[in-house]
């Protein structure tokens, strides 16, 4: 998960963040061009919550060795004398694979935003071209849809 630290606590240096120097003075210029919404501050900060989290991803899916062990434990199966042990490491095995897919989904949304960054589209809703709310953006950074087009997909 990204760090439950607001962007306020990451600004602040006492809360060891230190980017607030750097990037308060592109506020005023960024808040005009965004019609009032500090974008630039929060798009370096969503930036590195989003490199953080991506790395922390990878170094999980690397942990789990989930390309290699989870074919690897489907071939030993078989092998089981014992039905409850078999049934264990399924149950064990599927925990892994689920939790491999929801890791690589993760990880595959933190990319698409950080290309959206990259390309100048971060914060703009994939559906209706309207701009994603700052709030949404600070809770959920990969997010792509605003709230109104997130609510429509999900009836």
């Amino acid at each position: 998960m990204l760090s439950r630290l607001s962007l306020s606590q990451i600004r602040d240096p006492s809360m060891g963040g230190g980017l607030a120097a750097s990037v308060d003075a592109a506020e005023k210029e960024d808040a005009e061009s965004w019609g009032g919404i500090k974008m630039m501050t929060d798009i370096d900060l969503l930036r590195f919550s989003l490199e953080q989290e991506r790395k922390r991803l990878i170094e999980e899916l690397e942990r789990l060795n989930v390309n290699g062990g989870a074919k690897d434990e489907r071939q030993k199966g078989g092998s089981f004398g014992n039905r409850e042990e078999a049934a264990d490491a399924t149950t064990e095995l599927e925990r892994r694979i689920a939790l491999e897919t929801q890791e690589r989904n993760s990880l595959a949304e933190v990319e698409h935003a950080l290309r959206k960054i990259n390309a100048g589209t971060y914060g703009i809703c994939d559906n209706c071209g309207q701009p994603i709310e700052s709030a949404r953006l600070e809770a959920l950074p990969q997010a792509t849809q605003c709230m109104t087009c997130k609510v429509a997909c999900k009836k």
